[in-house]
């Protein structure tokens, strides 16, 4: 049997840092075995090769492998790599690179199974220690301590991310299985839940989460089913938005307007009307036939939590009561421009003349955006009247709102 055949390890597995969640393993670098630089994603590994009685081995290059398992007998390796060592008394330094199979240092046991070339793997396999702080990592457990720094600056724990790409993170937690919504900006943390909250935050007095972006959201939720962002407090504000104070949202907001709260467009014209118990009010000509106009004034926010608002869609609810005797023949929307004058949002001349009950929408995208001093609306309503009895049923309009 050749002398390198008896050849035996006796060493320990020194690791100078764990990431236990498949972040940079510390150690010198394999072109350079002494640099300190930035952190990599190798193993630190010193060990002895001696012959069967103890001695060491002459000093040579000597081809290793290393291979990286969760059990200490049998199963399939997570991982494998192979150096080139140079021996000096023995004594071996070399780092390895388990690549892929990062993630697996998650606490859980792990052992490095050594094999010399033309041998089988030598036994005992070496279980994988941490030095001491790195068992501040390990699942569940907790670190506590003064913040160090200044202002937000301040902390416990300090993660950045380089990388400024969409679904990037600097710090990810998962609860769960990980959602398919991606950030469209990169984050500085990011927290996916399958059912509980992505990310919580609680206090007593102060902020439970707070988030800072120079040009991003400073804090973005999404979901898929559940809540985005959940605000809660027992006694202070649920939510602040500070600074400009602008809350922009995307979903649609509607204003109602009773048909009953129009005006007559002249006060000497002969329009009549009864209101209804459902808040539509019934409108006829007095005498004679003609056009009559109702007029229905509309106040809104303009600007709401700082964004203005948008008008996209006027939707008007009538029915007639005898559709060829008196029917709605124009339509027309005006907002506030100065105190003696007004600008066309939308105008409709189709004939309006269903016997039941209906609705009729415009939507609006010329001059629909107001500003802060353009909350005033008008709307007016012109109807056909052939005859002095039939009338128009106006139940109400719903305008559109969205933020521009």
């Amino acid at each position: 049997m050749s002398r390198t055949r008896k050849l035996i390890l006796v060493s320990t597995l020194f690791i100078l840092a764990l990431s236990l969640t498949g972040g940079a393993l510390a150690g010198p670098s394999r072109e350079d075995p002494g640099a300190m630089g930035l952190l990599t994603h190798e193993i630190n590994f010193q060990g002895r090769l001696t012959t069967p009685d103890g001695a060491p081995v002459a000093d040579a290059d000597y081809s290793l492998t290393f291979k990286l398992y969760n059990l200490a007998v049998g199963g399939a390796a997570l991982a494998t790599d192979t150096n080139s060592v140079h021996t000096d008394g023995g004594l071996f330094n070399t780092s390895l690179s388990f690549g892929a199979a990062l993630p697996q240092f998650n606490g859980q046991e792990l052992y490095v199974g050594v094999t010399l070339s033309g041998e089988s793997e030598m036994t005992p396999r070496i279980a994988v220690r941490p030095v001491p702080y790195a068992l501040g990592l390990r699942p569940g457990a907790r670190m506590e301590a003064a913040a160090i720094g200044t202002g937000y600056g301040a902390s416990l724990f300090n993660a950045s991310n380089t990388a400024f790409i969409a679904g990037y993170s600097a710090i990810l937690g998962v609860s769960g299985a990980m959602s398919s919504k991606v950030p469209g900006m990169a984050s500085g943390v990011r927290g996916d839940s399958a059912l509980g909250f992505g990310v919580a935050g609680s206090t007593d007095s102060g902020t439970g989460v707070i988030g800072i972006s120079g040009t991003g959201a400073g804090v973005n939720g999404s979901s898929d089913t559940g809540v985005g962002v959940r605000a809660y407090s027992t006694s202070g504000d649920s939510l602040v938005a500070a600074g400009t104070g602008r809350i922009k949202s995307t979903a649609k907001s509607y204003v109602w307007i009773s048909g009953n709260a129009f005006v007559k467009d002249e006060w000497d014209d002969a329009t009549r009307w009864n209101m209804q118990d459902n808040g539509s009010a019934r409108i006829w000509l007095g005498s004679g036939s003609g056009v009559l106009r109702v007029y229905y004034p509309i106040t809104l926010p303009s600007v709401l939590y700082g964004q203005p608002v948008k008008l996209t869609k006027l939707t008007v609810y009538y029915v007639c009561y005898n559709g060829s005797q008196a029917y709605i023949t124009y339509t027309d929307l005006h907002k506030f421009a100065d105190a003696d004058s007004a600008v066309l949002i939308a105008g409709d001349a189709t004939d309006h003349t269903s016997g039941t009950a209906t609705s009729y929408a415009l939507n609006l995208t010329t001059n629909n955006v107001l500003s802060a001093d353009q909350g005033g609306l008008g709307l007016y309503i012109s109807l056909q009247c052939i005859n002095n009895t039939a009338y128009v049923q106006i139940g109400g309009i719903r305008l559109e709102l969205e933020h521009d």
